[in-house]
């Protein structure tokens, strides 16, 4: 987990650079080593790069990037999803030069992008490629799952982990920065409060803690079990985080991976962290048509 600087040390640059997540960083950067890839292929080095390998952008145009666009929807496997990916970097890129972003990136580009995913979908349409992404949790295989990793000799962390994440409905980034003073007691509930996410980046809307119950009827279902079991087996634990230590959620990646494999469940391999939350939204909606959609509860 990336360290973030502290209020009384940040500098003009730690604000900067706070905008942009760790992880789009990593994946901007690696959108434009795709560019620069690309130029290097097409011998086109010399027109296009620095002297240092950067993108000159007094001489890469808007219909360069776009001609990269479709060289690579004509001679790769990426998807349109990666492509979008591409072009989020690319705004980045003159951002961080300073230099204005051509005009046609907000309406050229759109069109563009519009006809590269019906194309796309029109092609899965008449073929047998698989759906992109993980596959949803159900309900069965969660509560397979569940009993596995109680066993599991961690001292309870992939447990608490997986349990609390479906029930706080959580991506496993939010799950992965819980603090112990993030829990309160809220009279029949454990109550857990996120001060950021990923369409909160800053904070600004309200804070309540999210609920977890007590299951007495199902121990292995039990939020209030899972985080005693972990507790007592973890005494040290002081003021911080609830997981500590550095990439919990890579952590807990890998174990709900070996987990899956032990319990043989079919389609684990489309499973992954992401799909406890698409689990938990749509068994606590049961698919409901009437009422908000499954991602906004």
């Amino acid at each position: 987990m990336a360290t973030v600087p502290q209020r009384e040390t940040s500098t003009l640059e730690d604000i900067h650079g706070a905008l942009v997540a760790e992880r789009s960083k990593k994946a901007y950067a690696s959108g434009i080593r795709q560019v620069v890839k690309w130029i290097q292929q097409t011998n086109q080095a010399d027109a296009l790069l620095s002297a240092d390998g950067s993108i000159n952008l007094a001489a890469f145009s808007y219909d360069d990037f776009v001609r990269f666009i479709v060289w690579t929807m004509q001679n790769t496997a990426v998807k349109a999803s990666t492509m979008s990916g591409y072009r989020s970097a690319m705004r980045n890129y003159y951002k961080m030069q300073k230099v204005p972003l051509p005009s046609q990136f907000d309406g050229d580009l759109k069109d563009v992008f519009q006809g590269i995913r019906r194309i796309t979908a029109t092609s899965e349409q008449t073929t047998s490629v698989k759906d992109s992404g993980k596959r949803t949790l159900g309900y069965g295989a969660y509560d397979a799952l569940r009993r596995t990793t109680i066993l599991a000799m961690d001292a309870g962390f992939l447990h608490l982990f997986l349990v609390l994440s479906w029930n706080l409905m959580a991506r496993s980034k939010s799950t992965e920065t819980i603090q112990l003073g993030h829990l309160s007691y809220e009279e029949d509930a454990v109550g857990i409060t996120f001060f950021k996410s990923k369409i909160d980046q800053d904070g600004s809307k309200r804070r309540d803690p999210r609920h977890i119950y007590a299951n007495p009827l199902q121990p292995h279902t039990c939020a209030f079990l899972a985080l005693g079991l972990y507790l007592d087996c973890n005494p040290m634990l002081a003021a911080g985080a609830l997981f500590p230590g550095s990439s919990q959620r890579t952590r807990f990646g890998k174990g709900l991976k070996l987990a899956l494999m032990e319990d043989n469940l079919v389609g684990s391999s489309e499973i992954g962290t992401h799909s406890i939350r698409k689990g938990a939204a749509t068994f606590v909606s049961s698919g409901s048509t009437g009422g908000p959609s499954l991602v906004s509860i």
